[in-house]
């Protein structure tokens, strides 16, 4: 009897156990499983699912952001009878980065997996772009956060979430400087700190007491390449471009180069053969105007050893004084010969440290209207004949101005000065 018993109440166990295995996995189990994913589908979980290992569960899914996360959480706590296993939260938020520009700023929202790729994040973005200001305001960073696609490491450059960002915010080389009364204020954008540094060296060497004001001068390794953006060159063109004490201006960008200033033809000639290799072939716009020679430079500062006065005095005195030769003619006039001689009472005074430059206007270029070798024949008969008044050869150089048939002199030389010369302070 006991015996039966016995059997009775073990074949009824096993019989209640399996009958509760069957509901709870026909039955129980994938209603709560149900339920539980419902809960995370209707709290904002995408792609949710739940494994039951009875009344534990492991959650799986992407929230949108931590307050979806805690919105389905509760939700699931909700639910009696079921319980978070303890590794069972695997809600995880996608790792993403959005950007949306703004005038002078750039908005930044989303969520990283790593403080340290937030905080790298930051520093490339202003290093790439110092004149934008970036705000991170939205983009945060969670445990929950991972990614399909990263790694588990710190974002780098390289990564496909960042590269996209930082390839749409490069911009192309260029670079702009421009000489005033105030000095020289350098702006744009270069990929290399040492041709910054040359280019500021060039301008200082140029000109050593005028201020340099460089603030709006960027330089990033993520600049876009540029021909012109090379320490071969640039420097040099810089240094001599921005040598004489006059406003000018330089452009240069991809798409080619802005020249404006003052100029001689010699000047305008190197220039644009410095320039030839800096542009890649493309256009460069001159807007130059062009002066006879270096000493008709507005700006020009007389090398004479006198003082500065008498420097001023002298350069007004000579500035209405020209020698006039008859066409085809070499030899000084008695009219001509007087002009020198009434300048004499105020050369001589100057002293030996007076140097003059004799500069004399060349003659058409048809060589059938004037025989050759008249224009030094010229300047050589005003440099005897004031010898003979008493000043010392090494006093006195002649020079052969620029043919004034270029438009671009007509502001900077007044016309008729055909079969003339003019002296000047050197």
């Amino acid at each position: 009897m006991r015996s039966t018993l016995l059997t009775l109440t073990v074949l009824a166990l096993i019989g209640g156990v399996g009958a509760q295995w069957w509901w709870y996995h026909e039955a129980y189990g994938p209603d709560l499983a149900l339920r539980a994913r419902d809960a995370l589908k209707d709290n904002g979980v995408t792609e949710a699912s739940v494994r039951l290992d009875y009344l534990d569960a492991t959650l799986l899914g992407w929230a949108a952001d931590e307050a979806t996360r805690t919105r389905a959480l509760e939700a699931i706590h909700l639910i009696r009878g079921l319980r978070v296993a303890e590794k069972g939260d695997q809600i995880h938020i996608q790792q993403r980065l959005e950007s949306r520009d703004e005038p002078g700023q750039v908005i930044l929202s989303g969520w990283l997996a790593l403080p340290q790729s937030r905080d790298n994040l930051l520093t490339w973005l202003t290093a790439l772009r110092p004149d934008l200001t970036f705000k991170a305001d939205d983009l945060h960073v969670s445990p929950h956060v991972i990614s399909q696609a990263e790694s588990p490491e710190p974002l780098t450059q390289e990564s496909p979430l960042v590269a996209p960002l930082l390839a749409r915010l490069k911009v192309p080389a260029s670079l702009q400087i421009d000489r005033d009364l105030n000095g020289f204020r350098v702006s744009g954008y270069l990929p290399d700190d040492r041709l910054a540094q040359s280019l500021l060296a060039a301008l200082k060497q140029a000109a050593p007491e005028v201020p340099i004001d460089h603030r709006q001068l960027a330089v990033s390794p993520h600049v876009q390449p540029s021909a012109f953006a090379t320490e071969k060159g640039l420097p040099e063109f810089v240094a001599a471009f921005f040598s004489a004490p006059t406003q000018a201006s330089l452009r240069l960008d991809g798409q080619g180069a802005r020249l404006e200033g003052t100029a001689t033809r010699e000047q305008e000639s190197r220039w644009l053969s410095q320039l030839r290799p800096l542009t890649g072939g493309h256009p460069v716009d001159v807007q130059l105007r062009i002066y006879p020679s270096l000493y008709h430079l507005p700006g020009y500062q007389p090398q004479s050893q006198i003082d500065l006065e008498r420097a001023v005095n002298l350069r007004q005195l000579l500035a209405h004084q020209r020698i006039h030769f008859a066409e085809d003619y070499p030899f000084l006039t008695p009219e001509e010969r007087a002009t020198l001689a009434a300048l004499l009472p105020q050369l001589l005074p100057a002293g030996p440290g007076l140097r003059l430059i004799i500069a004399v206007q060349r003659a058409p270029a048809d060589p059938s209207l004037l025989r050759p070798g008249l224009d030094e024949a010229r300047g050589q008969s005003v440099r005897d004949y004031l010898i003979q008044l008493g000043l010392a050869p090494s006093q006195l150089s002649v020079i052969l101005l620029d043919d004034p048939g270029d438009s671009r002199q007509l502001d900077s030389q007044p016309s008729g000065l055909e079969n003339t010369v003019e002296l000047l302070i050197q």
